[in-house]
């Protein structure tokens, strides 16, 4: 029953993560985050973006209010459901090291413009003042999750 309504919520999802991308190029292109990558035909079931200190970032946004999501903070090799096939710490480094720093932000289609701002906001407000706190402060309009 959802079907029909999929390529409209796929173009709504798709502009919402053109929208992110342009509001966090500049603190991509200062090495705040790393945003994800796109490609035609992407459907962005998930918006995620790559941080130092995710934790920090992740309770800022949840403190004011905006949603946020880890959704594996244990890469595959490490989870118990595949601890018979012997995954060690170690083995994996770069599943690890994603697995610290990655965090999902709001994507689904009923996501405003002025809601995707608000998240960008928190982000820069958050990362901007953990490289330079007296420069930013942040001030949050409503919920989003």
């Amino acid at each position: 029953h959802h079907l029909p309504g999929l390529p409209a919520a796929n173009a709504a999802r798709a502009e919402g993560a053109e929208h992110y991308s342009a509001l966090l190029a500049k603190l991509h292109a200062d090495g705040l985050l790393v945003l994800p990558d796109s490609h035609a035909g992407h459907v962005w079931h998930q918006y995620v973006i790559q941080v130092a200190n995710r934790d920090a970032l992740q309770k800022h946004l949840r403190k004011n209010e905006i949603g946020c999501a880890v959704y594996y903070p244990l890469p595959l090799h490490l989870q118990p459901c595949f601890a018979n096939l012997g995954g060690a710490v170690g083995d994996f480094p770069h599943a690890e090291k994603a697995a610290t720093e990655v965090l999902a932000l709001p994507i689904y289609p009923g996501v405003t413009a002025d809601q995707r701002e608000e998240v960008a906001l928190g982000i820069e407000t958050e990362r901007r003042l953990s490289s330079s706190p007296s420069r930013f402060k942040y001030s949050r309009k409503r919920r989003i999750s």
